[in-house]
């Protein structure tokens, strides 16, 4: 796999995070560290596309 197609994984992942984060806390099931996390995981990987 070419480190384009690499990136764009790496970039498709973190904005799948970044979704899930913007969505909230929707329902009492939903923790705010799972939120957090989910931001977290989203930096890491837009960061790791670029490398």
């Amino acid at each position: 796999m070419r480190s384009i197609e690499r990136a764009g994984e790496w970039l498709k992942r973190a904005k799948s995070n970044l979704a899930r984060a913007k969505v909230g806390k929707i329902s009492p099931e939903i923790l705010y560290e799972d939120l957090c996390f989910d931001a977290q995981q989203a930096v890491e990987k837009a960061l790791k596309s670029l490398l």
